[in-house]
């Protein structure tokens, strides 16, 4: 039996913008590929539109920057919700335990516009461990200085797997808490500073004379940048293929060779060290830029040696906590060489107009 052509539509959604999920979903795609829609379990509802509503008309949405939804259902309460998504929402996290459940979901509504939304995250089929695990990268992406965020749940997820959610709820608090506290201001912050010192120069009065200098900057500045970026790219893709592979490995019962796990680490490691530590000119406009986020990250690491039993599982964890890391790159890099365009692209015309500007980076 064919599948449908709305099920079809969201997968081709899912393996073009959500590759790693998609691979993780494989196995649940093969076993609903085919299947009927006919019948409640692949349909939506009135009763569960209106409950959909019910709970958003209950639930104060007012400063939601950040949002936790607990279990897709059939897709009545996200899908309603995104469908008058307050403008100050920044960012949807979606954790939902059961990948059967999701799959039912993706018969019942088109989400191909929420698949390919950077700033809503899927957490599907995930433990409750990584399940917190995603929750704490997504405040370290996200956290702004607001520091608000709001949880919905649907009532069905809450019924199946209430120890489930619970846990994730406790642990929602400290996730947040934990990234504000130490990251001070936020990435979000530094970006915005940046970009509005560069409107605000570009504004003011400038002469001819340091225009070389400042194009430079420029102009150097960008290419460091979109070389690391895409270095970044390359490790993260990487890492994802990595970590099925160890978990192919647990499964089996044969834990990775420690020589390939140390070869994969010193491969991440080279090339975070060569950008931040080594590349002047990414470490004094990226690190800079990005430090809330990379300073909080390596105080993490350097406190993991002490909560692990074995040296395997430290360098495992070390590993694919820098998923996360190089996630922040691809975030907010391209932002920075966006801001950097407006000093690298000033015409003479321009120029002759309103002067040269100083870029606001440390010489």
């Amino acid at each position: 039996m064919q599948s449908s052509p709305l099920f079809e539509r969201n997968l081709e959604s899912l393996r073009v913008c959500r590759p790693q999920l998609f691979e993780e979903l494989q196995s649940k795609i093969e076993d609903y590929r085919g299947r009927s829609i006919d019948g409640s379990p692949f349909q939506a509802d009135e009763g569960a539109e209106n409950e959909a509503q019910r709970i958003l008309s209950s639930v104060d949405l007012k400063n939601s920057h950040l949002l936790l939804i607990f279990g897709t259902g059939l897709g009545h309460l996200p899908k309603r919700f995104l469908s008058q998504r307050p403008f100050d929402n920044d960012a949807v996290l979606i954790i939902e335990k059961n990948r059967d459940i999701f799959m039912r979901a993706l018969h019942c509504f088109d989400w191909s516009a929420e698949i390919s939304d950077p700033s809503i995250v899927f957490a599907i089929g995930r433990n409750a461990d990584e399940a917190i695990d995603d929750l704490r990268r997504f405040f370290l992406s996200h956290i702004t200085v607001s520091k608000y965020f709001k949880i919905l749940a649907t009532p069905s997820a809450i019924q199946s797997d209430p120890d489930y959610y619970m846990t994730i709820a406790k642990a929602t608090m400290e996730c947040r808490n934990y990234s504000y506290l130490h990251a001070g201001q936020s990435v979000e912050d530094s970006i915005q500073i940046f970009e509005s010192s560069m409107a605000h120069i570009l504004s003011g009065p400038l002469n001819e004379t340091r225009l070389s200098r400042i194009s430079e900057q420029a102009a150097l500045a960008k290419q460091s940048i979109k070389k690391w970026h895409g270095e970044g790219l390359k490790i993260l893709k990487k890492i994802k293929s990595w970590r099925k592979t160890f978990a192919d490995q647990e499964k089996s019962g044969s834990p990775l060779n420690m020589e390939v796990l140390n070869s994969a680490l010193d491969e991440i490691l080279n090339v975070k060290a060569s950008a931040a530590n080594h590349d002047k000119i990414f470490s004094e406009v990226a690190i800079a830029i990005l430090y809330p986020t990379h300073s909080i990250f390596e105080r993490v690491l350097n406190q993991m040696p002490s909560t692990y039993a074995t040296e395997y599982e430290l360098k495992m964890d070390f590993l694919l906590q820098h998923e996360a890391y190089f996630e922040m790159w691809d975030l907010y890099l391209p932002r920075i060489i966006r801001a950097l365009d407006q000093a690298d692209n000033l015409s003479p015309a321009y120029i002759q107009t309103h002067g040269s500007f100083e870029l606001p980076l440390r010489s």
